[in-house]
């Protein structure tokens, strides 16, 4: 692999970004559907494009809301769709398309 990219097909949690917004008071939200794995509260993920390359890192995954049942959860799992709140990443860094991953 090279360096600065990720092999999307290797990862342990995936999502397709589907909307970005921000929420005041709370930051940076991003939605989509989980294609792979289980993410969880505090996990730390990358932002990739589609090419694989690293776009940005977060530190936190602060919360995650799981549209279908309206309410905030700890974890989720593919294939629910789910919004999730990122720290220390800006909108200009997401577009639609991109993937939210975990190693």
């Amino acid at each position: 692999m090279q360096k600065g990219y990720i092999d999307l097909d290797n990862v342990a949690f995936k999502l397709m970004v589907e909307e970005k917004f921000t929420v005041k008071g709370r930051g940076l939200a991003i939605a989509g559907s989980i294609i792979s794995g289980k993410i969880t509260s505090g996990d730390e993920v990358f932002i990739t494009d589609k090419a694989e390359k690293i776009k940005a890192k977060t530190e936190v995954i602060v919360d995650i809301f799981c549209t279908s049942k309206m309410s905030m959860k700890d974890t989720a799992i593919a294939p629910m769709t789910i919004a999730l709140w990122l720290k220390d990443v800006s909108i200009d860094e997401v577009e639609t398309g991109d993937y939210v991953v975990m190693c």
